[in-house]
């Protein structure tokens, strides 16, 4: 045990009343020990106390109130999200009730499977409602397909969708082609390096000259990467597209050999000339 005073009493047993003077020496050198120990005691153990404690407080911040103020602020900023969604969605299609509680679940099912935003898929998912008139299952495959596509060629979701919509229109194309000419966009679109956008447009608005020369969509795709891709105008090469269609004729060729002979010069290393002549 440790000591926490000393005191010296001197004790005269022969002395008259000797049991009361050893009481009072005891008692009055011992009770200011005693107060002085118990003082000092009492202090250590009260800055021992507030430092645990302090502690503690430290360590509850720390280790509990931290994250569950972080949970709370990423669980406020996910809800915002998906509201960023929601909006953008019902601005698109004007939908609510049960028709929203059901693109809310196609929401869900394409941020979770790819790795987009809220404000992304809710675009893709308004504009492919409102453009296919798809819900369900078939709203998801094509909306995540196009915030596939968005991503892959550096375009906006939204735009995307407009530009393929209108030129599957002017060429007579149905909802269950759509999946075909993104792929076929996609693939012109590497190979070229064109902008699908701007090729996506030129097509529509050139589908009546090349439905009148019997070429497909990717047929129309594949002419117009190369064309870009040579730095030549549209125009000039629908012109040439034309007169090229009479000579293969002439020649007894088919159209489709002729552009795969002017595919050919295109992707080569003649000179400009030489492709302007194509």
């Amino acid at each position: 045990m440790p000591e926490i005073a000393q005191a010296t009493i001197t004790v005269t047993p022969v002395l008259k009343g000797a049991q009361q003077k050893i009481t009072e020496d005891l008692t009055s050198v011992a009770a200011p020990a005693g107060q002085k120990a118990g003082q000092a005691a009492g202090q250590s153990m009260s800055q021992a106390i507030g430092k645990k404690m302090t502690t503690a407080g430290a360590g509850m911040t720390a280790g509990i109130t931290t994250p569950i103020l972080a949970i709370g602020t990423a669980s406020a900023k996910a809800w915002k999200e998906v509201d960023a969604g929601l909006d953008t969605i019902v601005e698109k299609t004007g939908a609510s009730g049960e028709a929203l509680e059901g693109m809310k679940g196609v929401l869900e099912g394409i941020t979770t499977s790819i790795p987009t935003d809220f404000e992304t898929a809710g675009a893709a998912i308004g504009e492919v409602n409102t453009r296919f008139g798809l819900t369900g299952e078939a709203l998801e495959e094509l909306s995540g397909q196009f915030v596939k596509f968005a991503k892959l060629n550096d375009q906006d979701v939204s735009g995307s969708v407009d530009s393929v919509s209108k030129m599957m229109a002017a060429f007579g194309l149905s909802t269950e082609d759509a999946s075909r000419m993104l792929d076929a966009l996609n693939t012109v679109g590497q190979k070229t390096g064109v902008d699908v956008g701007k090729l996506s447009e030129t097509m529509a608005a050139n589908a009546k000259q090349f439905d009148e020369m019997g070429m497909s969509a990717e047929e129309a795709m594949s002419f117009l990467g190369s064309v870009s891709m040579a730095g030549m105008d549209t125009s000039t090469a629908m012109m040439g597209l034309k007169t090229a269609m009479k000579n293969a004729a002439k020649d007894g060729l088919s159209l489709s050999d002729a552009l795969e002979g002017f595919d050919e010069v295109m992707k080569g290393n003649g000179s400009e000339s030489e492709k302007l002549a194509a």
